[in-house]
């Protein structure tokens, strides 16, 4: 950062270069911080919520909560709806700030759609929603609070090919949001990335300054090669250098010098035996225990190279975000679903086992320590960890088997022993031997651990108080640079016998030593008294400067003793080194990206140092305490006549010109969807083939793939072409009976995605949503009853005769046996997609219940609705059955349900949650 000294009468121009990962926010804490997402609200699905505040002993620094959005100008889909006016957001920040923390915010719409951002209308509800949460902030915040901005949707944007300065990512100016911000015209701005963050940056500015910080996120395998430099093995060092450069310059060159607060990072969201059993990753996600510096393989001293790489790059702090919270200390975390293991809780807070066999969690945490825990890290640059799962509850159905903070899904406090692996090959041989005592998924590591931290005393972040280090820097960007000069001239003026003004510095040591005796007493008083005396003396009129310096220094010595033993010795030295350098500097800087700019820059700095060395010693030998000694330093200052000192203060602007040679870069690689067929709702067995369309711009495609997507998540390859594909138009006919059979009902996309890696340019395109209807056949049996069977017989004969028959048939169905564990489960809800009359849930109870109810949730799982019904439930298949008026009020889209029941002792069951759509 740039600051500007003045120092007597030059102007000097410093860069201020601190440790790496540049200086914390102001308004942050200055000790190492845990957090952990949370939520105050008691009517969103999961519960209960308030982790943090039943954590005994705890001290945490931060909350976090998602405010998302499907892009939805209104209701429920967007956390501006979840309370009228956006109030959700004030009454979280309200509820934690009281309780001592700053709240965070990861401001998460679509990443994984990037076609949303390019949509003027969806992007100008974007803004409007950015500016209200700037507003809530401001009104109700007595703290800062951190915005994170869109996790990951940078490195989707590098990873498709996009630079900073390109259009057809964003709407930004396009987007008409109609304001100036900052005094910049947000409509002005051009529909680039850069765009979007300097829009970001610039109402935030207006509406939330003061109170708002804005952090953007770190994607470890947002590059453009598309390296993920944390789990892959393969690369070198110089590998993972370029790839971490390629991201970080990216990301400076999407601020353009409007530079956010910090930096967010997430090395994994999920347990690390999750990957390796849930995603098939291997050991992949591991993280080895070494912390020596780079490995090829994943270590915490590869990661710590990598973040610390991002922190300087960047020059911002950085925070860890979304960490996985299973261990490898308790026996709960076994490898079932919401019990899986990791190491990562124990490396930010460590402990003296990894296998819980000894000791307390977190006891062999130190704050004093730098190779270790929380002071390692903010030796990498960072100044906290926020814990939390990637899939919050059910809030992420792929992801809600993840080891979670909170008892998730209520099945109590659990040791089953993990001194084997029930889930394939054992990753990192570390099973835990600790018996827990609490309910939370992961044995509850997290809360006990952050507890031993808070009671050793928190790490204090060296970056607190920087010491500068002065460099003089060359630019080569274009500066225009306001310095004020002060410039001293003396001018010799002939005046009438008149007072004229003159500055003498007079310094007299005058030594006095009085001894005198009192009764036993002790006093000792050391004052300093420095006196400016201005002297007005008529002198005749003649042209006359004098500068006359003395140095008077007054000392006073009072010592009264019993005993007449007194030595004092005074040595004062005053040193004064005035040293000016002026040095020329040209800098040549020849940068060539894509769209190469050429900067040539001469920087002149000018260096004035003044030393000024006073040394005073003092020795004072006492006597038994009956003594006085006073110290009174004196400083006079006469004004001689015969000077007249003019001070000129010139502010002088300098401008430096860069002059920027463009070379033409070659045309990216481009595809865009024309069309697909149908667009709207495809049903197996009524639609047989869609007919897809698609054009590929400017350069040659070595690899189509076309892929079904759910949720920004690939379900199922359709397509995988490697035939070379010139610019052009092309179609495919996608077999819907093959191809999506065994596709479960609900709302997707179709993505292609084409390739040169010669070129090493890639592009992508996604349909709009559409819904598949891939609902199976509901027969019910009502036993025992009579079935109705009609037959049908027909005689070829000259006239053709229709008979009836009606044959009653009695079948007796076995009634179901009853579990001992009381479940809800085999959920079948029809008509999917709803589009009036009742709605039906086929589930299967395997205890007799005293009722069951419905709650009907949005896709953001805000309660909708609750529908009980209040009859007695026998065990084995059940009919639920909800009346058009409880849906009727609903507009079309993605709806969630959860069933609840209690049993006849009492216990109170639910069932996962599952989704419907509405078209009506």
């Amino acid at each position: 950062m740039k600051r500007l000294t003045f120092i007597l009468l030059s102007l000097i121009s410093f860069n201020f270069i601190f440790a790496a990962g540049g200086t914390i926010p102001a308004g942050l804490p200055t000790v190492f911080g845990f957090g952990t997402i949370d939520k105050s609200d008691t009517y969103a699905a999961s519960s209960p919520h308030f982790f943090k505040g039943t954590t005994a002993g705890t001290c945490w620094d931060y909350s976090y909560a998602y405010l998302t959005s499907d892009f939805s100008a209104s209701g429920y889909n967007t956390w501006t709806g979840w309370v009228a006016g956006g109030q959700w957001a004030a009454n979280e920040l309200k509820y934690w700030e009281a309780r001592g923390q700053i709240q965070v915010f990861s401001f998460y719409y679509t990443p994984y759609a990037l076609a949303n951002y390019n949509d003027g209308g969806k992007m100008n509800q974007y803004y409007k929603d950015f500016k209200l949460l700037c507003q809530v902030i401001a009104a109700n915040s007595t703290k800062k609070v951190i915005i994170h901005l869109e996790p990951d949707l940078l490195g989707f944007w590098r990873k498709a090919g996009r630079s900073a300065t390109s259009t057809g990512a964003v709407k930004v100016g396009g987007a008409n949001f109609g304001e100036t911000c900052d005094g910049v015209a947000i409509n002005s701005l051009p529909d680039t990335i850069q765009g979007w963050s300097e829009a970001l940056y610039r109402i935030r500015n207006q509406y939330g300054a003061g109170k708002v910080l804005l952090a953007h996120h770190y994607t470890h395998w947002g590059n453009a090669s598309s390296k993920d430099v944390l789990v892959d093995t393969s690369l070198s060092q110089n590998d993972v250098n370029t790839h971490v450069d390629d991201t970080t310059t990216f990301m400076n060159q999407v601020e353009n010098g409007k530079k956010y607060d910090l930096i967010f990072v997430d090395p994994s969201d999920r347990d690390a035996d999750w990957f390796r059993i849930k995603g098939g990753e291997g050991n992949t996600r591991w993280t080895g225990p070494d912390h020596s510096g780079f490995t090829n393989a994943r270590t915490w001293g590869k990661l710590g190279y990598v973040f610390d790489r991002v922190s300087t790059n960047m020059a911002r702090k950085m925070m860890f975000w979304q960490i996985p919270v299973g261990n490898t200390y308790y026996k709960t975390c076994n490898n079932t679903d919401y019990h899986y293991r990791d190491n990562s809780a124990q490396e930010f807070i460590p402990s003296t086992s990894m296998d819980g066999s000894s000791g307390t969690p977190g006891d062999a945490y130190s704050p004093t320590s730098t190779t270790t825990g929380p002071g390692y890290w903010a030796s990498k640059g960072f100044i906290g960890v926020l814990f939390g799962e990637g899939g919050y509850d059910q809030y992420q159905t792929a992801f809600n088997t993840v080891t979670h903070l909170r008892d998730w899904p209520n099945d109590g406090i659990t040791n089953p022993g993990s001194d084997a692996s029930p889930n394939g090959a054992v990753s990192f041989d570390v099973w835990g031997k600790a018996t827990s005592t609490d309910a939370d998924n992961e044995g509850g590591y997290v809360r006990k651990a952050v507890a031993a931290y808070c009671s050793k005393g928190k790490y204090s972040l060296t970056g607190a108080v920087n010491t500068p280090t002065y460099t003089n820097t060359s630019t080569n960007t274009a500066t225009y640079t306001a310095t004020r000069t002060n410039t001293a001239t003396r001018t010799n003026t002939p005046i009438p016998p008149t007072s004229t003004y003159t500055f003498t510095n007079t310094s007299t040591n005058t030594a006095t030593r009085t001894f005198t005796a009192v009764p036993p007493t002790s006093t000792f008083t050391n004052t300093a008294t420095n006196t400016a005396t201005r002297t007005f003396t008529a002198i005749p009129p003649t042209a006359t400067h004098t500068f006359t310096r003395t140095a008077t220094n007054t000392h006073t010595s009072t010592n009264t003793a019993v005993l007449p033993t007194f030595t004092h010795t005074h040595t004062n030295t005053f040193t004064s080194t005035n040293t000016h350098t002026a040095t020329l500097i040209p800098t040549s800087t020849n940068t060539v990206p894509v769209g190469s700019t050429n900067t040539n820059t001469y920087t002149v700095t000018n260096t004035f140092t003044n030393t000024n060395t006073h040394t005073a010693t003092s020795t004072n030998t006492p006597v038994p305490p009956t003594s006085t000694n006073t110290t009174i330093p004196s400083s006079t200052n006469t004004t001689i006549p015969g000077s007249t000192n003019t001070y000129t203060f010139t502010i002088t602007n300098t401008h430096t010109a860069t002059h920027t040679p463009t070379n033409t870069a070659i045309a990216a690689l481009d595809v865009n969807i024309n069309y697909m067929i149908p667009s709207g709702t495809v049903t197996l067995g009524s639609t047989s083939v869609i007919q897809f369309n698609y054009a590929i711009a400017n350069q040659q495609a070595n690899t189509v793939v076309i892929m079904l997507m759910q949720g920004g998540l690939p379900v199922k390859t359709l397509v995988y072409d490697t035939t070379a594909k010139a610019p052009g138009n092309y179609n495919d006919e996608l077999n819907v009976t093959n191809l999506f059979s065994t596709v479960s009902s609900g709302s997707y996309t179709i993505r292609v995605s084409v390739n040169n890696a010669a070129l090493a340019q890639s592009d992508l395109a996604e349909t709009a949503a559409f819904n598949f209807v891939n609902s199976p056949t509901s027969t019910a049996t009502v036993p025992p009853a009579s079935t109705a069977t009609n037959t049908n017989t027909f005689t070829h004969t000259p006239t053709p005769t229709f008979t009836h028959t009606y044959t009653p048939t009695e079948i007796v169905t076995p009634a179901p046996t009853e579990s001992m564990d009381p479940k809800i489960e085999d959920l079948l809800v029809y008509p999917n997609p709803y589009t009036g009359g009742k709605l039906k849930i086929r589930c299967t109870l395997t205890k007799k219940t005293q009722g069951i109810s419905f709650r009907l949730y949005s896709a953001s799982f805000r309660l909708l609705k609750e529908h009980k019904n209040t009859g007695a439930q026998m065990n084995g298949e059940v009919i639920v059955e909800v009346p058009e008026k409880d849906l009727k009020p609903l507009s079309n889209g993605t709806y969630y349900y959860v069933l609840t029941a209690e049993t006849e002792a009492g216990s109170k069951i639910k069932s996962k949650a599952d989704k419907f759509i509405i078209m009506k």
